[in-house]
């Protein structure tokens, strides 16, 4: 039998969370960064949030970020970062 996906997530957070936090956020959403309008805050939902990577990139541009991540282990591991 497999595992659930959550399970998954919870069970290589650490291992998850250096990865995605490795990665240039700029970079990796380059094409809706340049679609996004300049000077404006928008309000962003982050579902399946990850290590918090993302949210963190769009807060620290001035967004206000909602980020729900349902793997507990993963989620714990961005709140710390």
């Amino acid at each position: 039998m497999n595992k659930p996906a959550i399970d998954y997530f919870n069970d290589r957070a650490d291992e998850l969370a250096r990865q995605y936090n490795a990665l240039d956020r700029a970079k990796v959403h380059a094409d809706l960064l340049s679609m996004l309008p300049e000077g404006r805050a928008l309000k962003v939902l982050d579902i399946g949030a990850g290590s918090g990577a993302d949210a963190a990139m769009f807060a620290g541009r001035g967004h206000e970020v909602l980020a729900c991540e349902p793997a507990d282990v993963l989620r714990k591991n961005g709140e710390e970062t």
